[in-house]
């Protein structure tokens, strides 16, 4: 079907270009040469790149509503607080914030973004985690005005190679902090399951406990012999 109803739109090329080794070996040093040399665009690729470490609450939602008792209700709820948070910011900074005042607000932002993961250390409540993961949302919305600053400043002609460069680096970065920050939780040790085991009976969990239909004996004594 796309070969038969859609036209023929060939590659724009450069006709200076060489397709040869030589031309793709100096094709893949320009791209971290145009973007480590240019110091607005080094300070740039910093901001994205902080995404490295605010992105790790994602990866340990799951054991961290373990920890508070929670079910995959509690897990849903830490995953999508900063999420949110980002779209309101994004919404917010968009819409009532002149591109020019935007730039300006990047740096608080990203302070923001990161300062109430450190509150994380204390331990709090789903309450006051949720809170803490939706004003670091708030703040990732420093985004915004950071990619259309990058967009602006990379030449067109190298714009592909930036961002691949960039998104690389990102992904390569995310994943290399998740899997650390994962191998850091140790288990609990053996003298702690046990109490661990016994608070979850307790009705101390986020969520209800799962309904049980009655059985064929619901209502009888245990003690009964018929």
């Amino acid at each position: 079907m796309v070969r038969l109803r859609v036209a023929s739109r060939p590659a724009a090329a450069d006709p200076g270009d060489a397709s040869d080794v030589r031309a793709w070996r100096d094709q893949m040093i320009t791209g971290p040469r145009l973007v480590f040399g240019d110091p607005r665009l080094r300070l740039l690729v910093g901001l994205a790149w902080l995404a490295t470490f605010w992105v790790v609450p994602e990866g340990l939602a799951a054991p961290y509503a373990a920890d508070l008792h929670g079910c995959a209700v509690v897990v849903g709820l830490l995953l999508a607080a900063q999420p949110m948070g980002a779209g309101v910011g994004g919404m917010l900074l968009s819409r009532f914030v002149k591109p020019a005042d935007r730039l300006r607000l990047m740096s608080p932002l990203t302070a923001v973004c990161c300062l109430p993961l450190i509150l994380f250390a204390t331990h709090p409540g789903l309450v006051p985690a949720l809170v803490l993961l939706l004003l670091s949302g708030v703040g990732a919305s420093y985004n915004v005005p950071a990619n259309t600053a990058f967009v602006q400043t990379v030449p067109a002609a190298q714009r592909g190679q930036a961002f691949g460069l960039v998104a690389a680096g990102l992904a390569g970065g995310q994943g290399a902090e998740h899997r650390r920050s994962r191998r850091d939780r140790r288990p609990h040790p053996p003298r702690h399951r046990d109490r661990r085991r016994r608070s979850a009976r307790h009705p101390r969990s986020s969520c209800p406990p799962p309904h049980r239909p009655p059985g064929p004996d619901h209502g009888r004594s245990r003690h009964y012999a018929p």
